[in-house]
């Protein structure tokens, strides 16, 4: 990553927009000013656009916001692989927005999905490998923070390394490794489980199965066979069944025609008598009941036509009743139409004047409400704004002045440090003089004089500080009430207005008597006019009842009339077709002289009844028949016969037993297909147990040989195998870079090196000091302070020289102060060495406010203080 431009805005101690730019034409800038100036809100704009995080942390981010202002916004653009990128994040009163550019064909396009705090933060820490601990640690050196990485324990400089080089996609791999390398192992013991649950099929079981399936199948063959020679006799039995009763039939009616040629005269004598009564009968049967029928018909007819007559006039009275009952039901549902039209427009004026009541109401609410909140309030929030105002800028000098005081008693207690190791003899760094012991006494007083007295100042801007703080809050908690209040007071008011409108625009009137009383009126019309449709509904039924009767009466007058008028006519004909019928039936009677007496015709009768209940017709027609069917019946005999000797005598017999005797050979088969299957179903399990049997094994085989070569590559590549060479030649390479930088950072004296003892599981960069007057290592954390800078300075440009040549390259460092510590001859080696490190850095980016330092290089971009905040002005020598 190649810082290019920090862009802020009302940030920190910024005002107006102001751009650092760091052009590519020089590698190595410096960041130059007075303390407190906000040389560090660089950098936190840095942090704040790739992590969304500062030197506070993550909460908190409207502290940020500048003096006086409500909202701010910072942009970083940054040079990656290759590509130029931008990352912008504006804060204000609507809330926090941010934005991933990347610039192709020389205009920045947003990235997309890329837009919210979690997913911008996300992208940088895919993108660089980094997030805002391994940054703090590797390329961003914090003012106080420097010896970050060295007092980091092992394990959290195993994490650091292992970002800053890219490692991760090796961590992800052996983590996929491994899940894969369980998941082998437990693949190969469901494997064994089911290959120990199985039953081997052996070679003698298979071997006596197919034996026992060859016995099977002879046996299905043979009850086949008995079954099908079964299903033949029951054939032979069924025709058996059918030509034996035949013969015998044909036998009976030869016997029977040669009787009844002995008794032909008889026959032939009755079968003519039974043909006359046959003709008779039926003419005597009607005419008989016809001639009383004629004798009764007359007096019948006359009743009819007087019922018929009266019927009509009934019919007639009905029909002119039931015209007045209608006219009078047409003029009540007019009425009760007219009545029901009235209360409805009643009933709906009402609802419209009791939503006027309604809304009356609500209007007077709201009147008394807004009267009775206080008056005066937008001119007391006014007020309360002003006063929050002047609270917060008297909190932000009082942090000002609380800062600065920090700042000068930090100076002055590293000075009063400095002077109290002040050795007699040394030349004097002020004036250039020998140190005598008086001098050295009367610096030491002057600096611990001056370190109280600015103690006490610190602790009194402290004080006042947080009383500050106190009536601010307080001043923001009372505007913030009142203009609540203030909005609901607006609220109110305005809800009042619509209503007023409301009520003016559908032509309502707020006065709650006048619509009381309009209400009443038309609730006694609506009532009035309901009670009048109740009644006129009343009566209508009583109406549509009397209507109803009417209506059977009638009916049921016209169905008589129309049923009396009906059997006339009918009576009528009737009458006229029997004397017709009659004197054509006595014409036949005349020609064969039968009498019509009852007498007579109950004797015919019984003569008739003799002569069909001796069925003289069917043997009559069976006599005229023998003749020329007794050929045809003993040709049938001989065909018969000749069947009949085709039949065994052992098929000779009834179809039940032929059925009996094929059912038990057809169950005989059914069991020995059943016995065949089960023996062939038999053969096929013990020939699948010894398929699937052999399959496992092989499976088996197989997922040994692939649990094997994941178990070894899980070796290879986990943190006992690659992931640890790769680290520890990191290692190496960086302390090589680093003691290389520290030996010309201390003119010599120190140097870096690796702990020889055993690591510790998942430990890095356990780092020992040597000084060129000693002849054993010292650990880090018993250095002074400007030697652990310079361990943490070289440690940090080691990374970069080392990780400029990875997959994803530092390529930068910054140094935010940290050079105080330094004396003369330290500050002339740090600067020698920064400027000899831009062979293999891109960016080198340095903050002080000394300037004996910053004189070493040839650019300088130096912050100054104006009316509206800090002004960045770049100097090149």
């Amino acid at each position: 990553m190649i810082p290019k431009r920090v862009t802020v805005e009302n940030f920190l101690s910024f005002g107006p927009k102001t751009e650092i730019h760091f052009s590519d034409d020089e590698p190595l800038w410096v960041l130059g000013g007075q303390n407190g100036i906000g040389k560090s809100a660089v950098f936190d704009a840095m942090t704040y656009c790739l992590f969304a995080q500062h030197r506070g942390g993550v909460d908190n981010a409207d502290a940020l916001i500048h003096h006086g202002r409500d909202r701010f916004s910072v942009s970083f653009e940054f040079e990656f692989d290759g590509a130029d990128y931008c990352i912008r994040r504006n804060r204000s009163p609507s809330g926090p927005t941010q934005s991933v550019e990347r610039r192709i064909e020389g205009r920045w396009k947003r990235i997309e999905g890329v837009d919210g705090v979690a997913s911008v933060k996300q992208w940088v820490i895919d993108t660089l490998g980094l997030n805002f601990a391994s940054f703090q640690a590797s390329v961003l050196l914090r003012q106080g923070e420097a010896e970050a990485i060295l007092t980091a324990t092992g394990r959290e400089r195993m994490t650091i390394l292992k970002s800053v080089l890219g490692l991760e996609r090796f961590e992800t791999l052996s983590a996929d490794i491994g899940e894969r390398t369980k998941a082998k192992k437990a693949e190969l013991k469901s494997f064994k489980e089911k290959r120990n649950a199985l039953t081997e099929a052996t070679a003698p079981e298979l071997a006596g199965a197919e034996i026992a399936l060859q016995r099977a199948g002879e046996a299905k063959a043979d009850s086949i066979a008995a079954r099908d020679a079964a299903s033949t006799g029951m054939s032979r039995a069924k025709l058996w069944e059918e030509v034996e009763p035949k013969r015998f039939e044909l036998e009976r009616k030869l016997s029977e025609a040669v009787a009844r040629s002995a008794d032909a005269e008889r026959i032939r004598r009755q079968f003519a008598e039974y043909g006359v009564l046959k003709d008779v009968l039926p003419i005597l049967r009607q005419l008989v009941p016809l001639q009383a029928e004629l004798v009764d018909a007359e007096p019948a007819l006359v009743r009819l036509r007087a019922a018929c007559e009266a019927a009509d006039a009934e019919r007639q009275r009905l029909d002119s009743e039931s015209g007045d009952a209608e006219a009078r039901r047409i003029a009540v549902a007019s009425e009760s139409t007219e009545l029901a039209r009235r209360a409805k427009e009643s009933r709906q004026e009402i609802a419209r004047q009791t939503k006027f009541l309604t809304a009356a109401d609500e209007v007077g609410r709201l009147g008394a409400e807004l009267d009775a909140l206080p008056t005066g309030l937008a001119e007391e929030t006014a007020e309360a704004r002003v006063a929050e105002e002047i609270a917060k800028e008297t909190h932000a000098r009082s942090l000002e002045a609380s800062t600065r005081q920090s700042t000068l008693l930090r100076q002055a207690s590293e000075l009063q440090a400095k002077f109290a190791d002040l050795s007699v003899g040394v030349d004097c760094s002020a004036c250039g003089q020998k140190v005598t012991a008086e001098h050295a006494a009367k610096e030491r007083g002057a600096a611990e004089e001056n370190a109280t007295r600015l103690r006490g100042i610190s602790e009194r801007c402290d004080s006042a500080l947080a009383e500050v703080a106190r009536t601010t809050k307080e001043a923001s908690a009372h505007r913030v009430d009142l203009e609540g209040k203030l909005r609901s007071r607006d609220a109110l008011a305005a809800q009042l207005e619509s209503k007023r409108n409301d009520l003016e625009s559908f032509g309502g009137t707020s006065d709650i008597s006048r619509l009381q009383a309009q209400i009443a009126e038309l609730t006694k019309a609506a009532e009035a006019a309901e009670g009048g449709e109740v009644a006129a509904k009343a009566e209508l039924g009583q109406l549509d009842l009397v209507l109803a009767r009417l209506a059977a009466e009638l009916h049921a007058a016209e169905q008589l009339n129309k049923g009396e008028a009906v059997r006339f006519t009918a009576l009528e004909k009737s009458a006229e077709a029997g004397r017709i019928r009659c004197a054509t039936l006595l014409e036949q009677l005349r020609v064969e002289r039968h009498g019509t007496t009852s007498a007579k015709l109950t004797e015919l009768e019984a003569s008739f009844a003799e002569l069909e209940a001796g069925k003289i017709a069917e043997e009559f027609a069976k006599f005229q028949q023998d003749e020329t069917r007794q050929d045809e019946w003993r040709t049938q005999l001989g065909g018969l016969a000749l069947q009949i000797d085709a039949i065994p005598q052992s098929a000779r017999r009834t179809l039940r037993e032929a059925e009996e005797s094929h059912d038990g050979a057809a169950k005989l088969a059914i069991d020995a297909d059943a016995t065949w299957q089960t023996a062939r179903d038999a053969l096929a399990d013990l020939q699948r147990r010894a398929k699937a049997f052999t399959d496992l094994c092989a499976e088996i085989l197989a997922a040994e040989r692939a649990a094997l070569v994941h178990a070894k590559l899980n070796d290879l590549i986990g943190n006992t195998g690659l992931l640890r060479e790769l680290v520890r030649i990191a290692e190496e390479e960086i302390v090589r870079f680093a003691d290389d930088s520290l030996q010309k950072l201390s003119d010599g004296d120190l140097s870096l090196e690796l702990s020889r003892e055993p690591k510790k599981e998942g430990e890095a960069l356990v780092l020992l000091v040597r000084s060129a007057d000693s002849a054993e290592p010292t650990e880090v954390n018993f250095l002074s302070g400007s030697q652990k800078f310079r361990v943490a300075l070289a440690i940090a440009l080691g990374i970069g020289q080392f990780a400029s040549g990875q997959t994803r390259p530092l390529e930068s460092v910054i140094i935010d102060e940290g050079f105080g510590s330094l004396d003369k001859n330290g500050l002339r080696a740090a600067a020698e060495e920064l400027s000899r490190l831009k062979r293999h850095l891109k960016r080198i980016i340095l903050v002080s406010h000394q300037e004996e330092f910053t004189d070493h290089f040839p650019v300088v971009i130096r912050l100054e203080k104006t009316d509206d905040g800090v002004k960045a002005t770049t100097i090149r020598r």
